[in-house]
Protein backbone atom coordinates (compact mmCIF):
# COMPACT_ATOMS: atom_id res chain seq x y z
CA UNK A 1 0.00 0.00 0.00
CA UNK A 2 1.17 3.55 -0.77
CA UNK A 3 1.61 6.22 1.44
CA UNK A 4 -1.57 8.09 -0.29
CA UNK A 5 -3.73 4.94 -0.15
CA UNK A 6 -2.51 4.75 3.18
CA UNK A 7 -3.29 8.42 4.18
CA UNK A 8 -6.82 7.93 2.03
CA UNK A 9 -7.96 5.40 4.08
CA UNK A 10 -7.57 7.42 6.88
CA UNK A 11 -9.86 10.45 5.33
CA UNK A 12 -12.36 11.50 7.78
CA UNK A 13 -10.30 10.87 10.94
CA UNK A 14 -10.73 13.51 13.56
CA UNK A 15 -10.36 14.54 16.93
CA UNK A 16 -13.67 12.84 17.94
CA UNK A 17 -14.43 10.80 14.98
CA UNK A 18 -12.37 7.64 13.39
CA UNK A 19 -11.94 7.45 9.78
CA UNK A 20 -13.93 7.07 7.15
CA UNK A 21 -13.22 3.12 6.87
CA UNK A 22 -13.38 2.33 10.63
CA UNK A 23 -16.14 -0.27 11.37
CA UNK A 24 -17.17 -2.07 14.07
CA UNK A 25 -14.90 -4.89 13.76
CA UNK A 26 -11.90 -2.99 11.90
CA UNK A 27 -10.21 -0.19 12.67
CA UNK A 28 -7.78 1.48 9.94
CA UNK A 29 -4.86 2.15 12.53
CA UNK A 30 -4.71 -1.14 13.70
CA UNK A 31 -5.78 -2.92 10.86
CA UNK A 32 -8.06 -5.30 13.16
CA UNK A 33 -10.80 -5.19 15.60
CA UNK A 34 -9.18 -3.35 18.50
CA UNK A 35 -9.94 0.56 18.10
CA UNK A 36 -6.48 2.57 17.63
CA UNK A 37 -7.33 5.98 17.71
CA UNK A 38 -4.51 8.21 19.10
CA UNK A 39 -7.10 9.78 21.12
CA UNK A 40 -9.39 7.57 22.12
CA UNK A 41 -8.40 4.05 22.81
CA UNK A 42 -4.52 4.39 21.10
CA UNK A 43 -2.24 1.96 20.07
CA UNK A 44 -2.60 -1.77 22.11
CA UNK A 45 0.65 -3.72 22.83
CA UNK A 46 0.06 -6.27 19.63
CA UNK A 47 0.36 -3.28 17.37
CA UNK A 48 3.01 -1.56 19.04
CA UNK A 49 5.27 -4.67 17.71
CA UNK A 50 3.88 -4.24 14.11
CA UNK A 51 5.72 -1.81 11.64
CA UNK A 52 2.75 -1.72 9.74
CA UNK A 53 0.48 -0.47 12.36
CA UNK A 54 3.18 1.82 13.78
CA UNK A 55 2.87 3.51 10.47
CA UNK A 56 -0.42 3.97 10.41
CA UNK A 57 -0.60 5.17 13.76
CA UNK A 58 2.11 8.13 12.97
CA UNK A 59 0.42 8.72 9.90
CA UNK A 60 -3.23 9.10 11.80
CA UNK A 61 -0.91 11.31 14.68
CA UNK A 62 0.38 13.50 11.37
CA UNK A 63 -3.23 14.10 10.28
CA UNK A 64 -4.84 15.07 13.78
CA UNK A 65 -2.02 17.23 14.51
CA UNK A 66 -0.83 15.21 17.73
CA UNK A 67 2.66 14.04 19.17
CA UNK A 68 3.31 10.21 18.65
CA UNK A 69 4.60 8.64 21.69
CA UNK A 70 5.62 5.82 19.27
CA UNK A 71 7.25 7.69 16.74
CA UNK A 72 8.88 5.87 13.93
CA UNK A 73 12.46 6.61 13.10
CA UNK A 74 13.87 5.15 9.74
Amino acid sequence: MSNLDSFAELSGISQQNCASFCHADHCVVSGDGTCAHPLKSGLQRPGQRSPEVLKRYDEACQILGVKNKFEVTE
